[in-house]
């Protein structure tokens, strides 16, 4: 009888995985990653939508709550400017102010007397990659004693690259609220406007 190798059952036993088995996974894996992309950017741009509506219904919420908190004689204004770049901006001037200039838009008291208000508070849509933003209203007054909208009401509508579509409405009472446009793709979560 001849002697068993045991180098032979070894190499048997421990044979890896093929050039061939390596490929097939991989063009398995590539189909599996075409079919799932387009849905995952889908995904990724609803969720800069839905994060951009519910900053800018926090922002509205926010001056109405500074304004009331502040308990000035003066009433703050919310800037909106829309386009490319978007942003609002908090301030206590009587005139609008450009939030896309750092230090343009603030308000609230001057502690340290050097003639500007010290708090600063701006929302910009560059914190929100290819969200657009249209709006009906420029400018909000929002009045110091009510935390009412001073007789704007107004829509602004945030819009995403495919077309969806989210909208934060307030009222001259200062209630505010997001929806979504009838007719469009509907956004989840949100009641139609």
């Amino acid at each position: 009888m001849r002697p068993r190798q045991p180098g032979n059952a070894m190499r048997r036993s421990e044979r890896g995985v093929t050039l061939v088995e390596t490929m097939i996974v991989v063009v398995v894996l590539a189909i599996l990653a075409a079919i799932a992309l387009p849905s995952f950017q889908r995904m990724i741009e609803r969720s800069r939508l839905v994060a951009a509506a519910e900053a800018v219904y926090a922002h509205l919420q926010f001056a109405r709550s500074e304004s009331i908190k502040l308990a000035r004689a003066e009433n703050l204004r919310l800037s909106i400017r829309a386009g490319t770049p978007w942003c609002l901006g908090i301030s206590n001037s009587t005139a609008n102010c450009n939030c896309t200039t750092a230090g343009a838009c603030r308000y609230g008291p001057d502690t340290d007397g050097d003639g500007v208000a010290d708090m600063e508070r701006n929302l910009r849509g560059g914190d929100f990659t290819n969200v657009g933003m249209a709006t009906t209203a420029s400018e909000v007054q929002i009045n110091s004693a009510r935390g009412s909208f001073n007789g704007t009401a107004g829509t602004i509508t945030l819009t995403s690259p495919s077309g969806l579509e989210l909208r934060v409405v307030f009222s001259r009472m200062g209630r505010t609220r997001i929806c979504s446009p009838s007719g469009a793709s509907n956004v989840s979560g949100y009641p139609t406007c």
